[in-house]
């Protein structure tokens, strides 16, 4: 590819209409030069470049097995956190009702009643 993009299309790459955004994706699919430029600029563009190319279904296949399998060899995680926060509301509630029945079954004081 002879043609490289204006350097303003690849720095403003974000703010660009979409028929132009997709024309600058298509260039930057061939064009390792403007590609490189592209993604100097922002490097998370490369999601934008990577949902524009097709995944083989048997590559998909491929990776699902392998995400199964490493989520299959993985030990079930215990949550700790889960009943220190049930155990802190539940004292909390307790030390609330302790302190209101203290307060509420309390004889006044002579001379604020």
């Amino acid at each position: 590819m002879n043609e490289h993009l204006p350097n303003h299309a690849l720095t403003a790459f974000d703010s660009l209409a979409d028929e132009r955004r997709a024309g600058v994706l298509d260039h930057v699919r061939a064009c390792a030069e403007c590609r490189a430029a592209w993604l100097a600029a922002d490097s998370s563009r490369v999601f934008a470049l990577l949902g524009r190319m097709p995944i083989p279904g048997r590559e998909l296949d491929r990776l699902s097995a392998r995400l199964d399998a490493a989520l299959d060899r993985e030990p079930p995680r215990i949550r700790p956190r889960r009943f220190l926060r049930v155990a802190s509301i539940a004292a909390s509630l307790l030390l609330a009702l302790v302190l209101g029945a203290v307060l509420w079954n309390q004889e006044p004081t002579p001379g604020h009643a």
